[in-house]
């Protein structure tokens, strides 16, 4: 079984091919070179964009697009396949795969998207204006999950745990009700914390269930760029475990 490849990366070849500049297609798009930008990074363009793209440049999907084999070692970053059989569930989508695996669609968060997301993640119509990313997992989740662009170098030791600046990381939520027990983090370690003054991605080593803190720390050896740090539970918006790091090369 083959899937149809919509990523963002195919789509600045062939714009880059045909020597057209981000302001051109912006232009043509009717988006900002911002958008463009980051339309380039998504690993599974919205089906509504591909639509658009094709009728604005007039060419087919196959011009820009082609299809991998679903056992391809390829298919956890190129993601999506015929609309059809894309299934809303929730916050995320997914579709299912031949092997009983599933790609999970997650919205993901860009950096110039950080301060929105902190104000507007309930808000589906903000959430919908983002590219996607997908990851194949054995069966669809409960939990909602989101994804996350990783900025700087606070999480890079030099070993293979290391979460470095532009890696995408996938998270779970973590319910509300369930931050007053203790979290497993000597199972799943590294977190994504939306707090009201911004989104960290850290290693959580303590979690103080009375006083309602976690201590945060770095996998980077400078410590004293990147020092422990508490944060009061009562001012974090979202807590999520990382399920899944992607690097591209």
């Amino acid at each position: 079984m083959s899937i149809k490849i919509y990523s963002g990366p195919m789509l600045k070849q062939w714009i880059e091919k045909n020597k057209l500049s981000k302001t051109d297609v912006a232009k043509q798009l009717g988006v900002t070179r911002q958008q463009v930008h980051s339309y380039f990074n998504t690993t599974n363009l919205q089906h509504k964009t591909v639509k658009t793209i094709i009728s604005k440049f007039n060419v087919e999907e196959e011009d820009i697009w082609e299809s991998v084999n679903e056992n391809s070692n390829t298919v956890n970053t190129h993601f999506i396949s015929e609309p059809s059989i894309i299934i809303e569930k929730g916050i995320n989508d997914y579709i299912p795969l031949k092997n009983g695996n599933c790609l999970l669609i997650t919205f993901l968060v860009e950096e110039y998207a950080h301060a929105g997301f902190i104000s507007r993640f309930t808000d589906q119509e903000f959430l919908e204006k983002m590219p996607n990313h997908s990851i194949v997992v054995d069966r669809f989740p409960l939990a909602k999950h989101y994804s996350f662009r990783v900025i700087g170098e606070s999480m890079n030791n030099g070993t293979s745990e290391s979460i470095i600046s532009g890696a995408i990381v996938t998270a779970r939520e973590i319910n509300k009700n369930l931050w007053n027990s203790r979290f497993h983090i000597n199972r799943l370690k590294d977190y994504v914390i939306v707090h009201k003054k911004g989104i960290i991605v850290n290693r959580i080593t303590e979690h103080d269930t009375n006083d309602m803190t976690i201590i945060c720390m770095s996998l980077n050896g400078d410590k004293k760029t990147y020092p422990e740090f508490p944060v009061n539970l009562d001012e974090c918006i979202m807590l999520l475990q990382i399920v899944n790091v992607y690097t591209s090369r």
